[in-house]
């Protein structure tokens, strides 16, 4: 009677066989994440999200990007900066309040500027 635990030699796997091929990642649609420096010159058009955590629309935003992201491809990818403590991009983007989304282009030049924008502005601009 053969063991069921004891493998025979055709299920055995070879070496070559357990090594496991990762195809590298095409990024052909746009993500939602959380800002980082350096990515504002990665040669990509962006979308910047300046979000405050205290802030309830921010909330609501954050919460429709999440989903939306996880459904849909848009050509844009978004980033969340913390309005409260990215005052320099504030600045640069001359951005006065949270719940603005600033589309930039490869090199972190400002192409819009949006203020509270409805969900089919902010829809559009991940698609700019």
């Amino acid at each position: 009677m053969m063991n069921d635990n004891k493998m025979n030699d055709d299920a055995m796997m070879k070496p070559d066989a357990m090594v496991r091929v990762v195809p590298p990642k095409v990024d052909r649609a746009g993500s939602y994440m959380t800002y980082a420096q350096g990515v504002l010159e990665d040669g990509k058009t962006k979308v910047l999200f300046f979000h405050a955590a205290w802030c309830p629309t921010c909330k609501v935003a954050d919460t429709d990007l999440t989903a939306w992201y996880g459904a849909h491809e848009y050509a844009n990818s978004t980033y969340k900066l913390d309005y409260d403590t990215e005052t320099a991009l504030r600045a640069k983007y001359r951005v006065v309040r949270q719940h603005t989304f600033v589309l930039v282009d490869g090199q972190g030049n400002a192409l819009k500027v949006i203020e509270g924008p409805t969900d089919a502005q902010l829809q559009t601009l991940l698609q700019a």
